[in-house]
């Protein structure tokens, strides 16, 4: 088990020594453990200074070993026995963030000033299995939409990569939320998704998702601006093929039913 210690700042610094050197996966493999652990409780971790409006992470070795949190990463990139043990700990800092009151400010914690908490291990991930875009679409839904960090390279990176599927789909359509004062067009670009729509059928599903995502993960309520941004993205894609109003809510009861 890795050794635990802290260093306190507006970023906690959490220091995870392995027993074992961090060229091994052995070594890695500690530190992730003993960092899934803590972040399982990311309240207590807060509670450790009361002005800090996030953390990261630093593994070091006992053999003098050390890399910061986006080495950390890369490294572990290389080993797939621990990429599910990864996404756990991104999936820990999601659930978090939908009831996080405690982070200062921020409606979630942060790595630095360019960065959320979690996003390297996430942006990791997705470059390794398109199917862990649906968890960055998730990671997505529960940050603060009006300080994200996240660039629209960050969210085109993975879906050019892997092509159109449903957990680009679902990625696509989390990112609205976050680059909403960026021309739909860009977002779109070199994506040939409205191809993709009249050719498959995850249509439904998108357009769903983009109507009612926040609907069911945030906010409880329907926020106007989301109902006007789909109306106005469904003209860009399937501007032959307008979605009836009745169709949308027979969908939107299916959703809220299988959501409780």
């Amino acid at each position: 088990m890795a050794i635990i210690d802290y260093q306190l700042d507006d970023i906690i610094e959490i220091r995870l020594t392995a027993s074992q050197p961090l060229t091994t996966r052995d070594g890695l493999s500690e530190v992730l453990d003993a960092l899934v652990e803590i972040t399982q409780d990311i309240v207590v971790l807060a509670d450790r200074h009361e002005d800090a409006y996030g953390f990261r992470l630093t593994a070091l070795d006992s053999e003098g070993g050390e890399l910061d949190e986006p080495e950390f990463f890369a490294s572990v990139g290389n080993h797939p026995e621990l990429w599910e043990k990864t996404a756990e700990y991104v999936r820990n800092i999601t659930q978090f963030n939908q009831t996080n009151e405690v982070f200062n400010i921020a409606e979630n914690p942060y790595h630095d000033e360019e960065h959320e908490a979690g996003r390297f291990a996430i942006e990791m991930l997705v470059m390794k299995k398109p199917e862990y875009m649906a968890d960055y679409a998730e990671f997505i839904w529960f940050i603060d939409n009006g300080h994200s960090c996240i660039e629209l390279e960050d969210i085109q990176r993975p879906i050019k990569k892997w092509g159109l599927c449903e957990p680009a789909l679902q990625l696509l359509a989390a990112s609205f939320y976050i680059l909403y004062n960026h021309p739909f067009t860009k977002i779109l670009d070199g994506l040939s998704l409205p191809e993709f729509l009249r050719e498959s059928e995850a249509l439904d599903h998108f357009i769903l998702d983009l109507y009612v995502g926040g609907y069911i993960r945030r906010w409880k309520s329907w926020p106007s601006y989301l109902t006007e941004l789909a109306d106005e993205l469904i003209k860009i894609l399937l501007p032959d093929s307008p979605i009836g109003q009745q169709r949308l809510q027979k969908l939107v009861r299916e959703r809220e039913a299988s959501h409780g």
